[in-house]
């Protein structure tokens, strides 16, 4: 091969290479652009998208509550302050069980931490820190997650009640009881484990774990179903707050 030749296909190849490079630059601009946009307060909030935000209530939202809505149930606000209290309460509650000497070094580790710590930048823009209150404030609604997906939907809470009452309606799946059987089932279940552990069946350890007190019924609430046709919440999905600790996660761990 010429090296005339051979200089033509290295400048073809550089300038491709070059180009290459100008793309994933490009590329990675857009994506750190969009995190920011994201993970940034009031200076760059987060467009709403009416993907993200069902109402179907008959408040009409204002776009600052959209913007919240449509950053979901999981959205964090920075505190104004470290909870300081709150984080010794739980704790302490950890360290019952600990040795003296390593619960006190803890302590002294966690103090320090405490003691320097500062609360994060503030990530709301005054208008949506607004908006929360408001919403907040609003006893006519009822904000809840959809069944799938990350959408919020907003509901009347007549038309929500309503709801609940026809699901409870269902014979078949629901019946009504004179009395809360918590404590009744609570006493069975731990006079069960109590036999297991006399038997040698389960360590002492896996036994305490196991043991329920204080224990809560659960709370059925509905969740708007999200149908295949698009963002139609017309029916509602019974859920329930657990009250127990999983007993496969312990007993995977034991």
């Amino acid at each position: 091969m010429q090296p005339p030749h051979a200089e033509a296909l290295d400048e073809v190849r550089t300038k491709i290479q070059q180009e290459r490079t100008e793309k994933r630059k490009e590329r990675q601009k857009r994506k750190f652009d969009a995190l920011l946009n994201q993970s940034s307060g009031g200076s760059h909030p987060r467009r709403p998208n009416d993907r993200w935000v069902g109402n179907l209530s008959s408040r009409a939202l204002s776009v600052a509550e959209k913007g919240v809505l449509a950053r979901g149930l999981n959205f964090a606000p920075a505190p104004k302050r470290i909870p300081v209290p709150e984080i010794i309460a739980a704790v302490e509650s950890g360290l019952s069980k600990v040795c003296p000497s390593e619960a006190q070094l803890t302590r002294t580790r966690i103090a320090g931490c405490l003691a320097r710590s500062r609360p994060p930048p503030n990530n709301l823009s005054p208008e949506e820190q607004k908006a929360i209150k408001a919403l907040r404030e609003a006893e006519t609604i009822v904000i809840a997650p959809a069944d799938k997906g990350k959408a919020t939907v907003i509901m009347d809470q007549t038309a929500y009640d309503g709801k609940i009452r026809a699901l409870l309606a269902d014979t078949n799946t629901y019946r009504s009881l004179t009395r809360d059987p918590t404590q009744a089932l609570e006493r069975r279940i731990n006079a069960l484990l109590l036999s297991l552990l006399r038997a040698g069946a389960i360590p002492g350890p896996l036994y305490e774990r196991l043991r329920s007190s204080a224990g809560k019924i659960p709370l059925l609430y509905g969740l708007p179903k999200c149908t295949n046709l698009g963002s139609h919440y017309d029916q509602l999905c019974p859920s329930s707050t657990p009250q127990h600790t999983s007993c496969q996660s312990t007993l995977s761990h034991s």
